[in-house]
């Protein structure tokens, strides 16, 4: 997220409370951008994949998506710390002042792309397996410009060869959105393969977005036989009545050409407005989400004062809705921001955020990652930070969890800044 404001609901909330929910206003900051290139569209597809597209290299440069090192100074490399001994990681280890990681881990190296807010640039970073060594420095690559504004949100994918990342950027002064993607070497080089040459969306920011308009943030990507889907919301209230959509988008495999566009009415399944969710195939090679439903109205119209459950959305080849089920329950609490989805084994791995409700609404806000068996039944649940809301300008938690290498990984935030740890299971 951009700088932050105050939002305006103190007909909504007591004055106590408005601290703690400022940071989740987003200030108006950067020129307006063209239209984005049209993309075909239709109703919902075939099943997933298709040939493989043509497409040559994104172009770089100051005003493209991606830019190389910057001229600044990187932030710091990651140093010791113990802040999650207690849920028994084998090795944490801090990236001071980062926010917003993402975590891809495959051939016995940890790939992080994590956002640097001082210079409102994404970096990106190569470990190895265990955490233990920096195979390189941070390397800047995706940074603010005149035209498109700043990077906000990014989401990353992997097919075991390359690195897929769909990022926002935001003109805070135009209030406007773009959606970019772009395929990186998986390795520590992080080179850019290809790419989508200009913004793939554009749309109104998320703070001037109006209902069944498209918004850009946290875009969800999954990787698939001779294709990449990358899926975002249109809104619509949050609250039980609100129509729960998604837009999803087929790229060619080198993310140059948008094959298609469709929207998925998930109301049969969801209640409330569509909230931050995350995609993965499942055993059988079909998407399913991990995504919010409403169980109540709140006392606000903001996501984290929403009660909800945490449900699993199974979907066919064509993206209809097979079956859902409830996979944490929010006994009256906020489960939201399924950023992390990931198969370790016969098992699956969600990483969430929890706003706790008592003793008061928005007591306190917890970073989650959850181990369900093959059955979907939970069998394990880390709590790997807690952020108490009364706090001045909390940094809500944003954890992520990936798993590789025989390991399971997870990352979040503090407010220090960002972290990272690694386990041979959870427990």
């Amino acid at each position: 997220m951009p700088k932050t404001a105050a939002i305006s609901l103190s007909r909504l909330l007591p004055a106590a409370l408005l601290a703690a929910l400022a940071v989740f206003a987003t200030a108006p900051a950067s020129p307006a951008q063209p239209d984005a290139p049209p993309a075909a569209s239709g109703p919902a597809p075939g099943p997933m994949g298709g040939p493989m597209g043509a497409g040559g290299p994104m172009p770089g440069g100051p005003n493209g998506p991606m830019a190389g090192p910057g001229s600044g100074v990187a932030p710091p490399l990651a140093v010791e710390t113990t802040t999650l001994a207690k849920t028994g990681a084998l090795r944490t280890i801090s990236l001071p002042g980062a926010a917003r990681p993402e975590i891809v881990a495959a051939g016995g190296k940890v790939y992080v792309l994590y956002l640097d807010p001082a210079s409102r640039a994404f970096m990106a970073a190569a470990y190895d397996a265990d955490l233990k060594t920096a195979i390189a420095p941070p390397r800047r690559l995706i940074v603010e410009d005149p035209v498109y504004g700043h990077p906000t949100d990014i989401r990353i994918a992997t097919d075991g060869k390359s690195l897929f990342a769909f990022y926002e950027k935001a003109n805070d002064q135009q209030g406007t959105a773009s959606l970019w993607g772009v395929r990186l070497a998986l390795d520590p080089s992080f080179r850019e393969l290809s790419g989508h040459a200009g913004p793939i969306a554009a749309a109104p920011f998320h703070y001037r977005a109006q209902a069944g308009e498209e918004l850009l943030d946290d875009p969800a990507p999954l990787v698939a036989p001779g294709a990449v889907y990358v899926a975002t919301r249109l809104k619509d209230a949050l609250t039980p009545g609100g129509r729960a959509a998604i837009r999803v988008r087929e790229l060619t495999p080198d993310l140059a050409t948008v094959r298609r566009t469709f929207d998925i009415d998930l109301s049969g399944a969801l209640s409330g407005g569509a909230r931050t969710f995350a995609l993965l195939a499942d055993r059988d090679g079909f998407p399913m989400l991990a995504v919010p439903t409403a169980t109540g109205t709140g006392f606000a119209p903001i996501d984290l004062a929403v009660p909800s459950d945490l449900l699993l959305v199974s979907l066919d080849g064509s993206w209809r809705i097979r079956k859902h089920r409830v996979l944490a329950p929010g006994q009256g609490n906020t489960l939201l921001s399924p950023m992390g989805l990931a198969r370790s084994g016969p098992d699956l791995l969600v990483a969430y955020r929890e706003i706790v409700h008592t003793p008061a609404p928005l007591a306190e806000a917890r970073s989650v990652v959850a181990l369900f068996g093959p059955d979907l039944r939970q069998r394990a649940r880390l709590v790997l930070d807690a952020t108490p809301m009364g706090m001045p300008r909390p940094r809500i938690p944003r954890p992520v969890v990936a798993a590789g290498n025989g390991r399971i990984y997870v990352g979040g935030e503090t407010q220090l800044g960002a972290y990272l740890s690694v386990y041979s299971q959870l427990r």
